[in-house]
């Protein structure tokens, strides 16, 4: 049973791999163009792709660690120090795996049990370093940001900024719960025509626990 586990893994890892592959290639001809800011990871004069390649595998498993991490629970104290270390490691490989910032920064800045404000802080810095010209990097962090000082306008201005630009089931589940508590206090009609609008799309997930709240209040309130 043990056995078969591993072999699923295994396959689920290759899996990742191939479906990493587009950015892999895409991040190739940025570094080759531009070479890495700074010293990190690997400094301009050293750019040799073979060992380029070897650090984008080593991020793609560190990313597969990451996940497992969020995914598995354990104290929070545990968990917030392996995600920090985790992106920062990914970070250092593969400045320009943006994933990482969105994923790793959305994780600490705005799931309740971990609320870390400036550890989220200093990944979204650090990725928009790298990458000052992605907008959905900016808007992940201005929402952040807005979450911090809880000004919820702020937050979803940019959050929907994210979610129409692109597919983030958290965070688009995150923007369709702000609008149905807006409704429930102020009553205004329009608040929960959004949040019906987000709840659509998450009952197109790819993830069931998100289909399912997605149906789920769609029919609570058609009832």
């Amino acid at each position: 049973m043990i056995k078969d586990s591993k072999i699923y893994l295994l396959l689920g890892c290759l899996g990742l791999l191939f479906l990493l592959n587009p950015y892999l290639k895409t991040d190739e001809e940025i570094l080759l163009k531009t070479g890495y800011r700074g010293t990190d990871g690997m400094s301009h004069n050293t750019l040799l792709l073979r060992t380029m390649g070897m650090k984008k595998v080593g991020t793609a498993f560190i990313w597969i660690d990451q996940v497992l991490t969020v995914g598995g629970g354990g104290s929070p104290d545990t968990v917030i120090e392996k995600i920090k270390d985790n992106s920062d490691k990914m970070a250092y490989l593969d400045p320009y795996f943006l994933t990482n910032y969105n994923f790793s920064g959305s994780i600490l800045g705005l799931i309740r049990i971990y609320k870390r404000f400036d550890l989220a802080s200093e990944i979204y810095e650090k990725g928009i370093e790298y990458n000052p010209d992605d907008l959905v990097l900016k808007n992940y962090f201005a929402g952040m940001m807005a979450a911090s000082k809880n000004n919820v306008d702020g937050l979803l201005v940019n959050f929907e900024r994210v979610v129409n630009e692109t597919r983030d089931d958290l965070l688009t589940n995150m923007v369709a719960y702000l609008y149905e508590r807006r409704y429930k206090k102020l009553g205004d009609k329009r608040d929960l025509e959004k949040a019906f609008k987000y709840w659509k799309i998450l009952e197109s997930s790819k993830d069931e626990k998100y289909r399912e709240i997605g149906k789920r209040k769609i029919n609570d309130y058609s009832i």
